[in-house]
């Protein structure tokens, strides 16, 4: 969980419900605490790591490398008025969210939200989506192995994905060195 909140794209939808299922294969419902709040620890974790990437040198390298990313000053700017006024609830529900989770917090350190507003949130956000996949992992316990066959079919998808963005990113830089 400390990996997805630090910008790195492992998918929290497969890791916390096989927290759940290990609980199942257990019997054990506080293990499923357990694996609720070491997620939620993981989370704020790697959230802080990307939130103090953020606030250091996120501002100047988007600045300088944002045109690669489609990013300008303008954009930039937008994006900086949007985070002050919609910040709190960007945080807050971009935890509940696939895709967006494992970058909020990459923003909210370049737009230098309170450190403490951004833990409460960040915390707040991530215990319910942690709990809400553990006890999905714990309630299809028997049917786990069924769904492992999917797995890999994600784990094929997320890596192509990744290589697909990461030739566009080449090429692009590749053309702009032109």
């Amino acid at each position: 969980m400390a990996l997805e909140s630090a910008l790195v794209p492992i998918p929290s939808e497969i890791v916390m419900p096989y927290s759940g299922y290990v609980a199942y294969l257990n019997s054990s419902l506080s293990m499923v605490l357990e694996a609720s709040f070491a997620g939620t620890l993981g989370n704020l974790l790697g959230s802080l790591l990307a939130y103090y990437l953020g606030y250091g040198v996120g501002k100047p390298l988007l600045l300088k490398y944002g045109k690669y990313f489609l990013v300008t000053r303008d954009k930039l700017e937008y994006a900086e008025k949007l985070f002050s006024k919609y910040g709190d609830y960007a945080v807050f529900f971009g935890r509940l969210m696939p895709a967006v989770r494992t970058i909020i917090s990459f923003p909210a350190g370049v737009f230098k939200m309170k450190l403490g507003k951004f833990i409460l949130l960040t915390v707040a956000g991530s215990i319910p989506w942690n709990t809400t996949l553990v006890l999905l992992g714990y309630w299809l316990g028997p049917s786990w192995t069924i769904l492992e066959e999917y797995f890999h079919v994600l784990d094929i998808i997320v890596v192509i994905g990744a290589l697909i963005v990461l030739v566009y990113l080449l090429c692009r830089l590749k053309s702009e060195r032109s």
